[in-house]
């Protein structure tokens, strides 16, 4: 590793680093130990350039991290924080790693799950030397350099700004067709781009049972393609939530979007549903929802065919508008009171900077269909509040219906989004 000017406190930090890796080793189990670990990982990686060599209890071989970059935030998040540890079934047999970084996610892999194959793709020349390191030792990680797409061709990157790469630093492509300089070579230089069943055929895997997909922005456009050749027999989806409605991208954009139901985690997990098979017809679009003390359902008090722009779990409900004149989002919740006759929760605007998002709230009584609130709030982008509702006394069944759009008086192109935070019901 190289830095510069190392002084006492680096110095300390390395020494630090050291000790708190022998104690981890020692202590495996002790959580606490291993979150202060990679707290001074953090801020080594923040304070240093260059390699630094990480050696984490129940990994077989050491990890090489790239200090400056956000690698030690990956490594924190797959080995302290858990995003993978609920996520595959029991044996996976072939696990396509699609953006595979610097290969932290596949030696997770290949140290749970000993006996399954895994293919990692990585685009990024710098992501893709460090993974080439960081897994050379494991015999069943196989490596392709290449952009991965819904169609073959060659891809030159896209320069889209800090902002707009993914949480794993990973860049996007844009994909031409299969036009060839002299000699056979892309024009320019540009990477290969292969597809799906493309990249399992080149390595002799008939299928891939376990996919994940963290592409900084274009996995909706490799699902929307033909897919039953390579998706009919996979069983677990791992999509990554560079972005918000990533993974509701990539549902919507199947040919079959009820093939996998959704399991929320840092990314989302998406497992195959018992008995689902292919098909080629369209459902309407999903929501994502994760099974929780919020029950939604459709303004009639059936299950939801979930929307498209709607996220709840149990915390929060996020709600994305359209653009200025499009039809407003709904959700709905049902909730069985006992009694409450007072409703709060605290609302953020987070949709995009010169937005004005209109809500509408209803509250009705299942029983008799009788309603008990109408409320209204109006919420320029940016700007957080808390909501306060008083009703008449709420016992059995009840719908909260939300309805958000995008206000008339807002710029053109920008859309509304909300999120309901802190959703509590109370007695007076």
């Amino acid at each position: 590793m190289t830095g510069t000017g190392i002084g006492a406190d680096q110095t300390d930090k390395l020494v630090l680093k050291d000790a708190l890796e022998s104690a981890i080793h020692a202590a495996p189990a002790d959580k606490t130990l291993l979150r202060r670990y990679f707290d001074v990982l953090g801020e080594i990686s923040a304070t240093y350039q260059g390699p630094l060599t990480v050696h984490l209890p129940g990994i077989a071989h050491a990890i090489r991290i790239r200090c400056g970059t956000d690698d030690s935030a990956i490594c924190r998040g797959i080995f302290l924080d858990g995003w993978y540890d609920h996520a595959l079934p029991a044996s996976p047999r072939h696990i396509l790693d699609l953006g595979a970084h610097a290969g932290f996610a596949a030696i997770y892999f290949a140290n749970r799950y000993p006996d399954a194959h895994i293919l990692c793709v990585e685009a990024d020349t710098a992501h893709y030397r460090a993974l080439l390191m960081n897994t050379l030792p494991y015999p069943r990680i196989a490596h392709l350099h290449g952009a991965v797409s819904a169609t073959s061709g060659w891809a030159s990157p896209l320069d889209i700004g800090k902002d707009r790469q993914s949480r794993d630093g990973g860049q996007r492509f844009t994909v031409e067709g299969e036009t060839l300089s002299v000699g056979g070579q892309p024009a320019g230089g540009k990477l290969r781009a292969y597809g799906v069943m493309q990249i399992l055929n080149q390595f002799g895997w008939k299928s891939a049972d376990t996919i994940k997909c963290a592409l900084s922005g274009d996995e909706a456009a490799l699902f929307s393609a033909s897919t039953s050749e390579w998706l009919d027999s996979v069983t677990t989806l791992l999509i990554s939530r560079h972005k918000a409605d990533a993974p509701l991208d990539v549902l919507n954009a199947m040919a079959d979007a009820e093939l996998f139901e959704p399991v929320q985690g840092e990314g989302v997990t998406m497992l195959r549903r018992l008995g689902a098979g292919h098909s080629d017809s369209r459902p309407a679009p999903l929501t994502l929802i994760e099974v929780g003390t919020l029950r939604p359902v459709l303004w009639d008090g059936t299950e939801p065919a979930l929307s498209q722009s709607c996220f709840l779990d149990d915390q929060a409900v996020l709600i994305q508008a359209g653009p200025i004149g499009t039809t407003p989002t709904t959700l709905t919740i049902r909730r069985d009171f006992s009694g409450q006759s007072r409703l709060g929760g605290v609302i953020t605007s987070s949709g995009d900077p010169d937005s004005l998002a209109q809500l509408s709230m209803i509250i009705r009584r299942v029983r008799d269909q009788a309603v008990l609130l109408e409320s209204e709030l109006r919420l320029p982008a940016g700007q957080q509040t808390t909501w306060k509702a008083t009703t008449p006394l709420m016992q059995g069944l009840h719908d909260i219906r939300f309805s958000l759009e995008t206000a008339a008086d807002s710029a053109p192109g920008q859309s509304a989004c909300l999120r309901l935070g802190h959703l509590i019901a109370d007695i007076t």
